[in-house]
């Protein structure tokens, strides 16, 4: 054991020594260096050689070192040795040792047990138990158990257990257990357990167990087991169990865990478990478990599980399980509760509301608000601040005296009413009906200009009701088709009344006594159905 010792602090101790030398004495590195010439020679160690204390001025192209040779050079030649240095460059078919460097370029096919080191360029196929470190560039096969280390470009297939690093651009297959890493362009496809590192551009293929990151744009594939990171644009397909993230814009399909992200703007298609944010404009279909989050316009198809949120302009189609939110808003919006812009055109559906400081459309949603809207409105309650507000209080020939609240536009209205039935003296009947139809003057429904203050209203109303039972599960209702002629007496009052087309759908005993009479009626499966012409009668307040 001590001799063992012994021997590894030797070679170490000629290691650092020769290796210092070598890098601080070079400074000729690819230039032509006039070396004399033999084909064999042999150290134990160096000064101790068959070109004794001069080997560094002598080159060959056999070479053998017991224990560490300090030679010139090796011109395409064979090397084998605990440890082979050669002061100028390293131009081998063949080399192989604990330890192989080169204070210039070293090609060829390098095998080492620690690690191939050269002081300029490396080429060929470099394989070592721990590294491969060039302070040039490095072209074709490296594998390491450790690093290999490049401080310029590096070309070809790189693998290495914990990082492939090149100072300039890397190109071809890079594989890593923990990082890869190019302080310049990546081009090519590369694979890391961890990460791809790379500050300047990224092209191609690049896979990663965590994360690939670049500074500048990325082209190609992106797949990460987290996420994808860049700094400039991005271009292509990318992957990533946790998100994709660019600082530019982005451009192609983007798929991930958690969610797409862009400093800029955003094209293609986009698939997320969580979300797609961009800081720019946005185009193409977009769908995210969660949301959809755009700082600049909007375009295409947005699907979210939650909300789909943008703080410009949005055009296309937005479906959402929760929110639809955008400054300015065209095309058709879908939510499961709500839809509120600043300006909106085209067609909202929300499942509460649909809020917007103007809009032009169409809006369908129990609870409908603008401060301006021009439109077809369809909900409970369509309150605009240019709209109507009108209290109606109606009868009708099944006795009910109804009082309701009409909302909407001059043209569009919604009404919703409660009403009771005074002509049923044995229980209490009420009934809630829900009313949409549209307004206009006899002057242009009759072409009568001189019946200025008349109006004609039609609607369509679904009034379900209450037979002594306030919630109860069986059908009762009345569907009604109104045509109502009225007349403008004061700004806040008028009177109107007029004929209805009726259809009672009831599953409930008795009801067939709410109409006076019937002109055609029906039954199946204990249904009962029945037609009849009735009336209306009313007032509309303010």
């Amino acid at each position: 054991m001590k001799t063992f010792l012994q021997t590894a602090a030797t070679l170490a101790l000629i290691l650092l020594i020769t290796c210092s030398s070598v890098f601080a004495q070079n400074n000729s590195r690819d230039t032509e260096i006039d070396l004399k010439y033999r084909a064999f020679r042999a150290s134990f160690v160096p000064g101790l050689s068959t070109n004794g204390i001069e080997a560094s001025q002598y080159s060959a192209k056999y070479s053998l070192n017991i224990i560490a040779g300090y030679n010139g050079g090796l011109d395409d030649g064979y090397e084998i040795g605990l440890i082979n240095i050669n002061r100028y460059y390293t131009h081998a078919r063949f080399q192989a040792g604990l330890v192989n460097v080169s204070g210039g370029r070293h090609s060829g096919i390098n095998l080492a047990a620690i690690g191939n080191f050269s002081d300029g360029p490396m080429q060929g196929i470099q394989l070592s138990g721990i590294g491969n470190a060039s302070d040039g560039y490095m072209q074709g096969m490296q594998f390491s158990g450790v690093f290999n280390v490049a401080s310029t470009d590096m070309q070809g297939i790189q693998y290495s257990g914990v990082v492939n690093v090149a100072g300039g651009g890397m190109q071809g297959i890079q594989l890593a257990g923990v990082v890869n890493a190019a302080g310049g362009h990546t081009q090519g496809i590369q694979l890391a357990g961890v990460a791809n590192v790379n500050s300047g551009n990224a092209e191609g293929v690049q896979l990663s167990g965590v994360t690939n990151i670049s500074s500048g744009s990325t082209q190609g594939i992106f797949g990460s087991g987290v996420v994808n990171v860049s700094g400039g644009s991005s271009q292509g397909m990318h992957f990533a169990g946790v998100g994709n993230a660019s600082g530019g814009s982005s451009q192609g399909v983007y798929i991930a865990g958690i969610g797409n992200i862009s400093g800029g703007s955003s094209q293609g298609m986009y698939l997320a478990g969580i979300g797609n944010l961009s800081s720019g404009s946005s185009q193409g279909v977009y769908l995210a478990g969660i949301g959809n989050l755009t700082s600049g316009s909007s375009q295409g198809m947005y699907l979210a599980g939650i909300g789909n949120i943008s703080s410009g302009s949005s055009q296309g189609i937005f479906l959402s399980g929760i929110l639809n939110n955008s400054t300015t808003m065209q095309g058709i919006g879908v939510s499961g509760m709500l839809n509120v812009t600043q300006d909106f055109q085209g067609i909202q559906v929300g499942g509460l509301a649909n809020i917007s400081y103007s809009g032009q459309g169409i809006q369908v949603a129990p609870f409908n608000y603008a401060r301006t809207f021009e439109g077809v409105p369809v909900g409970l309650i369509s309150w605009y601040g240019d709209g109507r507000k009108n209290i109606d209080v109606w009868a009708n020939d099944l006795g009910f005296v109804n009082v309701g609240l009409k909302t909407g536009t001059h043209r569009i209205h919604n009404m919703i009413s409660l009403g009771y039935n005074t002509t049923i003296t044995d229980r209490d009947v009420w009934a809630f009906t829900w009313n949409v139809g549209d307004n206009r003057s006899l002057q242009e429904a009759w072409n009568r200009p001189e019946s200025s203050n008349y109006f004609v209203k039609r609607d369509f109303s679904v009034q379900h009701i209450f037979d002594e039972e306030w919630f109860g599960s069986e059908m009762n209702r009345v569907y009604s088709y109104r045509y109502l002629i009225g007349n403008q007496i004061s700004n806040d009052f008028s009177v109107y009344g007029g004929p209805t087309i009726n259809m009672l759908v009831t599953d409930v005993d008795g009801a067939t006594d709410y109409p006076l009479y019937s002109i055609f009626n029906t039954g199946r499966s204990g249904t009962e159905f029945r037609f009849w012409i009735g009336f209306n009668i009313g007032i509309q307040l303010f």
